[in-house]
């Protein structure tokens, strides 16, 4: 957010939070399942978790950058600075009169529809070219839930590493891979006055 020019201390690695490792991938859970290396913000879940509310350095205030509609269709922007391959996931989830972090269950709850045509995996994957880099939109339906403060989450499992798949073969889609994530605040009603602020 700070690169969008809101007054957020600024986190220079904010495209590195790869919760920390490489985790071997399992197939026998749903896609939106929360991987158990990672912290819902990015952060590596045994270690700091600096942008997690309320007491990490980059998450003290959480602002609002966009209102939303429920049950609306949306289009996000991902920069994407290192192609990977492999996917990505969003999900939402209600922080209302929290005083810590959402959980990782609640925005698995709610994941958030994939509306681009070309995606053959499942309708909450959005798959990521190889020749896809820099930034990419994203269609996206929002799911039937309001709150006046949401968190939306952006998750990329990578898929470029070499390993044995479920099947028996090798592949460069199926060795251990890392998972990137990161959110943001939004407010979310069911419906929105043409003068609401961006909080």
């Amino acid at each position: 957010m700070w690169r969008k020019g809101y007054e957020v201390p600024a986190n220079y690695n904010d495209n590195e939070l790869s919760c920390g490792r490489a985790l071997k991938l399992s197939f026998q859970i749903e896609p939106w399942k929360n991987n158990p290396g990672c912290g819902v913000c990015g952060d590596p879940i045994k270690g700091p978790r600096h942008n997690e509310f309320p007491n990490g350095k980059y998450a003290k205030n959480p602002v609002a950058v966009e209102h939303y509609t429920s049950e609306s269709n949306i289009t996000v922007e991902v920069m994407l600075t290192t192609n990977h391959r492999g996917f990505f996931l969003f999900k939402i989830c209600s922080a209302d009169g929290r005083r810590e972090e959402v959980t990782q269950e609640c925005l698995d709850s709610n994941p958030l529809e994939v509306l681009d045509e070309n995606q053959v995996k499942g309708k909450y994957k959005y798959m990521v070219k190889a020749e896809q880099s820099k930034m990419i939109k994203i269609r996206l339906k929002l799911p039937a839930i309001t709150c006046d403060r949401c968190v939306l989450q952006w998750d990329y499992r990578t898929g470029n590493n070499w390993g044995k798949c479920p099947d028996g073969s090798y592949s460069n889609d199926c060795g251990a891979g890392e998972t990137f994530r990161s959110y943001l605040t939004v407010h979310y009603s069911v419906e929105i006055e043409k003068n609401d602020d961006v909080w």
